[in-house]
């Protein structure tokens, strides 16, 4: 009889060893899926941050050109604000020429003007003095 109670002492050890191990088994495996899970994460994190290193890389790139498009935008405006003002003067130096030529024409035409009056005056004086004499 101590041989079956051994027998069956055995027999409930070895059946609480298998669920011990049985347990074991299912922890070990909820370990290594949760291993597996987190490497999964780890593994997601790095192409979430090599997405965002090359999204951050792709905005700075594109920060540097629009800085340097600015720069060539503010070169180019202050071109043109020079040349601008090159004309301006160019302008105000033509407006003044313009006058003065003018003036100088208006004289021409006064001088003119003042030689036909003074040629009809003689020419009026000779008919006056032709037609004293006629008389």
């Amino acid at each position: 009889m101590k041989l079956r109670e051994k027998d069956k002492e055995f027999l409930d050890y070895q059946a609480l060893q298998r669920e011990i191990m049985k347990e074991l088994e299912t922890q070990v495996q909820a370990k290594e899926q949760r291993i597996k899970q987190v490497e999964e994460n780890i593994q997601e994190m790095k192409v979430q941050q090599s997405k965002i290193q090359a999204q951050a890389e792709q905005k700075m790139e594109q920060m540097k050109n629009e800085v340097k498009e600015s720069k060539e935008l503010l070169l180019e405006k202050d071109e043109l604000i020079t040349a601008l003002g090159k004309l301006l003067e160019k302008l105000k130096t033509t407006q003044v020429d313009q006058k003065s030529e003018q003036r100088e024409n208006e004289f021409q035409e006064m001088k003119e003007l003042l030689c036909k009056k003074d040629e009809i005056i003689k020419g009026l004086r000779k008919s006056l003095e032709e037609t004293r004499k006629v008389r």
